[in-house]
């Protein structure tokens, strides 16, 4: 076991999404890291309502769930287990309210470098206890914040009508200098404000994570700060003929290691599994089930990143983006023309697969 993380539920309804989270688990670095696995939120609740776990590695597109009322439901069943989302992409909005709603950190899904999981769990779980003990009163705000300082997590924690207080690295991360008390005050109030609309500008360059804990004297406002996650689907795709992504079957390759089943299973785990899920979202499309196609092409996004077809993950993220402004008319055509790339991504996979 990993020294320092316990047990994790892992709640995702994609198969193949699932399965490459607990692989890359078990195989960290630093020693296998135990997981069970649900496949919506209902399930995860029962899980956790009889069953120990650290932490909750959370998908924000769930058949019974989008986006923050997940982690609210599971807070609201397990308030002491750290929630962690995974997000098919950077959506700032999204990840903000899952924030606000009191996950402790995100990941982009996609391949993690050997001991991000690790990482981002340990960082998540520490915030978890102790939020815990600021919310319990068992200590003061100074205690919390060194004690913050002393695990190497920039804080700031403030009063409803108090100073802000925070630790010495957070005032340098903040606003890329070190910042007073009265500074600190005014632009987490600016943070604050940007929660009821767009982000205040410095929310987006300091990468905070903002959400309300209720303290012993009442409801405190804690910030912590939180470096900024790379998104696949973001960066520019290199000029190439190749469907797949080589950085990403660079690092499948480095997770499977020695185990040289472990991308011939991923790859036709996703042959079975796409086209059928590509069929669905071509009939709800067709009946015009916004629902539906949305919640077909965000499982589809992430299945194609999963195996390196970027390309083919931005086209099924822009009808996800089309589904859920409701433009119903193209989605038809929409579905039809990405079926047709995917029988690209396909045959690319499988040569890859035979050549190894």
């Amino acid at each position: 076991m990993s020294d320092g993380v316990g047990r994790i539920l892992v709640v995702d309804d994609n198969p193949g999404d699932a399965r490459l989270v607990s692989y890359a688990l078990a195989h960290e670095p630093g020693g296998e890291i135990e997981s069970a696995r649900a496949d919506r939120v209902a399930a995860a609740i029962e899980k956790l309502r009889g069953e120990r776990f650290a932490a909750v590695l959370l998908d924000l597109g769930l058949p019974d769930s989008r986006g923050a009322d997940g982690v609210e439901r599971i807070r609201a069943s397990a308030p002491e287990v750290a929630v962690v989302v995974l997000s098919g992409a950077e959506d700032p909005e999204r990840v903000r309210r899952a924030f606000a709603a009191g996950a402790q950190d995100y990941l982009v899904k996609g391949i993690f470098p050997a001991g991000r999981l690790t990482a981002t769990l340990r960082r998540a779980i520490e915030r978890q206890r102790l939020e815990g003990f600021l919310a319990g009163g068992t200590t003061g705000v100074d205690a919390f914040l060194a004690s913050a300082e002393a695990i190497g997590e920039s804080a700031a924690v403030v009063p409803p009508d108090g100073p802000a207080r925070a630790t010495a690295r957070f005032r340098a991360e903040a606003l890329g200098r070190p910042v007073s008390d009265a500074e600190l005050g005014a632009w987490v109030g600016a943070a604050v404000r940007g929660q009821g609309g767009s982000p205040a500008p410095e929310v987006d360059r300091a990468g905070t994570v903002l959400h309300s804990v209720a303290g012993p004297g009442g409801p405190l406002l804690l910030v912590w700060g939180r470096p900024s996650a790379e998104d696949p689907l973001e960066t520019p795709l290199p000029a190439s003929t190749d469907p797949l992504d080589a950085t990403t079957w660079r690092q499948l390759e480095e997770l499977g290691g020695a185990d040289r089943s472990f991308l011939p299973a991923l790859v036709a785990a996703f042959l079975e599994e796409a086209p059928r899920l590509e069929r669905a979202t071509e009939a709800a499309a067709d009946r015009g089930d916004a629902e539906a196609v949305a919640h077909g092409a965000h499982t589809l996004k992430s299945a194609c990143a999963q195996v390196g077809a970027l390309g083919l993950a931005r086209r099924w993220s822009a009808l996800e983006a089309m589904a859920e402004r409701g433009d119903a008319g193209s989605w038809p055509a929409t579905v039809r023309s990405i079926r047709e790339e995917a029988r690209a991504v396909e045959s690319a996979l499988r040569a890859r697969v035979a050549a190894r």
